[in-house]
This record gives C-alpha cells, structure tokens and sequence, in this order.
C-alpha cells in the first residue's frame, strides 16, 4: 500500500518483508501525516489495535497482522481547536519557522480533537494556517518537549517547511541545549552513551540493546551546601526522557523528577530548553534562545545565588558556553 492509498483503505495487512519493525516505525511509513509520537499516543489511549488487541509501541508488526484504520480516518477528518486565551510566547519569526517559549505543566500536543489545553491550540489561535501543517493535531509543530519541561519549540510554516525541519531532527543536525538543575554535587563533566527502552506507562530505562542515546553534561554552578549543581546539557536524539533517564542513571537526576528519583523540594521538574541551533538548506544558522521561567530563576537564585543566575545569562550567547 502506498501513502495515496492509505486515504481509503479500511486496514493495514501486514506482508513477509515487514516482519520483526516496530509499530511506530512502520505505520509512519506507510501512512500520511503521522508521527512516532501520534501513533505512541494512539496506542496509550487504546485506538490502534492489532488483530482486535491493543500492543506496545515497541511490538514488532509480524506477517498477517491485521490493523484496522478507523482511528487513522478519524485523525485526519479532525480539526484542531484553537485556544486563543491561552498565553503565547513567540521567541523570533522567520520565513520558514516560529520559535515559541513553551510553560511547564503544558501539553505540547492535545489529547485529541476535543481537547484545548495544549501548546498547539494557542499556536492556531494565532495562526490558523498552521492548523493544516505537519500530522493531526500538531500545529506545525515539528519536535515536542515534555510536559512538565519549559523552553524552546518550533513550528513550520508550511508543509513544505516541515519537511525539511524534520528531516534535521531525523538526520540529528539540530543543536539541543538545556539548563538543569540535577541533585547532588557533579564535580565533573558527563559524557553519556546508553541506549534507552521502553519500560512501562511512560517511562523509560537504560538497555544496552535500547535506541542508541548521547547525553553531555557540564556543571556550570554548584550550590554552597553541596546538595544541586546546575548544569548545561547537550543532546542531539532527543528521546522521550532522555536528559531525566540518563542522569538519574548517573546519580545525579533533575530535581523535582518523581518518575525518576529527583527531589521531591519543588512542584515540579527543573528542566528548561535554553536553546535550538539548526541550519536549513537555503537558509542561513539559525540560534533560538528562551528565558527560563520565573520560577526556574527563582530556585537557581535560592541555591546558586549570584553565580547561577550569572551562569544562566552566560548561556544567552554561544560564545560564552
């Protein structure tokens, strides 16, 4: 089956030559306009099914497997509803993409059609073209952040514009920089190179034989009693939980983490994304840089003093870092 065919074809049955690919790997594939991610929250709200049941997103499709696509026409007859109450904050414009500053505790995408509380309904308040870019849902965006995680995000501008910013995260050309705040005192920059899997709900662990994962991480200021350090972190997968699982791994997890260790001083997770540094083809480097949230500022003045505040707005420019 082709792309085109996927508009009117009931199910998916699935050949010899597909046998043993995941299902998030293999349905992106094979139908328009879908994301690893759509097809992740597909399966976590039970709407793909194989053979009448639901699976992992890990399951590795097998000859003669049935996959109904009833949740597929679903997405793509939805119109995604803008929420323009919600705060928006641009970053910078360009021709073929915005960058905003996304709040912690807001969803990226919307749980489904009906659903207004995410990053994605704001972005179509303001844009309403963006409503018909990317896959279902996404608002032109092209990359996602956790929930609880602030800072830097892109959409494109048109479907053309999303091709090419995604093909960036594929090919892992784009820049990703985040400011932490990790328990415990890091004396010494980390390279981390462990591969990730999934495990159960939505978390993740280490797996030497998971999807292979980089993570640098470099303190950058350390609290007087010893207990936090602030650190920049650096990754170029950008896997779901990737920064939190590979340093709680190390010992050192982000503060205000509950799925993973961190302490339990704060309301939430103190992991912002200060950065996003990308070229696209024709068009020139581009460096998007997003202020951390107040009360991000407010921790690091509270356990770094002077020095971490100092620290953070040293992050402002490349050169500096």
């Amino acid at each position: 089956m082709t792309k085109d065919d996927s508009f009117e074809q009931a199910e998916i049955l699935v050949g010899e030559e597909d046998a043993g690919t995941r299902i998030d790997v293999f349905l992106p594939a094979r139908l328009e306009g879908l994301s690893r991610a759509i097809i992740r929250r597909e399966i976590e709200e039970k709407r793909l099914l194989v053979n009448g049941r639901p699976v992992r997103k890990s399951y590795p499709v097998q000859p003669g497997d049935r996959i109904p696509l009833a949740w597929y026409h679903a997405l793509r007859q939805a119109t995604i509803l803008p929420d323009p109450e919600g705060e928006l904050v641009v970053i910078e414009e360009t021709a073929r993409m915005i960058a905003f500053n996304k709040q912690p505790g807001l969803p990226t995408l919307p749980k489904s059609h009906r659903d207004t509380n995410a990053l994605a309904c704001r972005i179509v308040a303001r844009y309403p073209a963006l409503a018909d870019v990317g896959g279902p849902l996404e608002g032109g965006l092209v990359h996602r952040l956790d929930t609880a995680t602030s800072g830097v995000i892109l959409a494109a501008r048109t479907q053309d514009d999303y091709e090419d910013l995604r093909l960036l995260w594929r090919l892992h050309r784009v820049k990703k920089e985040y400011v932490a705040i990790l328990d415990g005192n890091l004396v010494r920059s980390l390279n981390i190179r462990k591969g990730m899997a999934h495990q159960s709900g939505k978390r993740m662990k280490i797996d030497a034989n998971g999807i292979a994962a980089q993570t640098f991480v470099t303190p950058i200021a350390r609290a007087k009693n010893e207990r936090r350090t602030l650190a920049r972190v650096e990754i170029r997968e950008g896997r779901r939980h990737q920064i939190r699982l590979h340093t709680a791994d190390a010992e050192h997890p982000v503060s205000g983490d509950t799925v993973y260790g961190g302490g339990e001083e704060t309301d939430r997770l103190l992991l912002h994304a200060f950065a996003l540094t990308l070229t696209v083809p024709g068009d020139e480097e581009r460096f998007f840089f997003a202020d951390p949230p107040a009360d991000f500022l407010h921790f690091t003045e509270k356990w770094f003093g002077g020095d971490g505040l100092d620290a953070i707005t040293k992050l402002r420019s490349p050169s500096e870092r």
